[in-house]
């Protein structure tokens, strides 16, 4: 009430407010009065990532990712170490669970600009999930002989993600032989 301006003070708040799990709204309303005043927004940014991480619902996860394409857009810094665990937390961990709606919430080229923002200087090869999502983005930017080549390596690999690899591998042949 004395600073109603105050970045750090709705930053904080917000923080909270995900900690405590609150409701999404409630949290992206403190963060939206924090950035609105143009300030820290470094220190504001990193602040609403946490929030979004401790509420740990699938909302959030999507709002995660609104989140950093926000931030690859205007570039705006987020350290490799953190880029990395959203990345993981995203893709690896809870994509497959939300998938129809996590691909609904960027366009195709931005996911995908998002998504290779997230993983720059990062090899996929350990993360069949990863790599997945990596071949998933491409194939819906309309790129099918990219993505047939990302998921043509994928193929032979026992994951959890083999249905999702062969259909997409399908689904893109399919396309190129129109």
């Amino acid at each position: 009430a004395l600073y109603p301006k105050n970045p750090f003070a709705h930053a904080m708040w917000g923080h909270w407010l995900g900690y405590q799990r609150q409701p999404l709204d409630a949290v992206k309303e403190r963060f939206r009065l924090a950035l609105e005043t143009n300030r820290e927004r470094a220190y504001v940014q990193r602040l609403r990532l946490s929030a979004l991480d401790w509420l740990g619902t699938r909302e959030a996860v999507i709002e995660t990712v609104k989140v950093v394409d926000e931030m690859r857009r205007a570039g705006e810094p987020l350290g490799q170490d953190r880029r990395l665990d959203v990345a993981r937390n995203v893709y690896a961990r809870t994509a497959q669970y939300i998938e129809p709606q996590l691909l609904a919430v960027l366009t195709p080229a931005d996911h995908l600009a998002t998504f290779r923002w997230l993983n720059e200087g990062r090899s996929l090869s350990n993360s069949p999930a990863e790599a997945y999502y990596l071949a998933r983005l491409t194939e819906a930017t309309g790129d099918f002989r990219a993505a047939v080549d990302l998921y043509r390596p994928l193929l032979s690999l026992h994951t959890s993600f083999a249905e999702k690899i062969q259909a997409g591998f399908a689904r893109c042949e399919a396309e190129l032989t129109k």
